[in-house]
């Protein structure tokens, strides 16, 4: 797998797998909040979220990584999953337990889907 993502152009890369993670991802956050009984919300405010939330995250990542701040990686990890979380209560409008929750599920379902997406490409390339 890793010799064929080496073979394509960063362009290509960035017009096609990225838009197809982010739906993917979209789907898999719609997937979570039926698994944890929140509201599921439409397939496009799922999709702004996911976008929001890596941007964030993108920002909180160069923030911490540009400040001398002498946290943890126990401590950036929990700040990235509260700003996830936080705009998932936020856009969703649910409780901050809830939305800890399924930020949790879909980290689980992402890392499942890529860890099945991963597995099948290695076992047809």
């Amino acid at each position: 797998m890793d010799s064929f993502l080496n073979r394509l152009d960063p362009v290509v890369i960035g017009a096609v797998v990225m838009p197809l993670g982010l739906v993917a991802s979209a789907w898999l956050l719609r997937m979570a909040c039926a698994v944890c009984s929140v509201r599921v919300p439409d397939f496009m405010t799922a999709a702004a979220v996911i976008v929001v939330v890596v941007v964030a995250n993108f920002g909180l990542r160069i923030a911490l990584n540009h400040h001398e701040m002498a946290l943890g990686l126990g401590s950036q990890l929990l700040l990235v999953l509260l700003t996830s979380a936080t705009i998932v209560s936020i856009s969703v409008r649910t409780t901050i337990a809830s939305a800890i929750a399924v930020t949790i599920t879909h980290v689980f379902f992402c890392g499942a889907t890529y860890f099945g997406v991963s597995e099948v490409g290695q076992a047809l390339l």
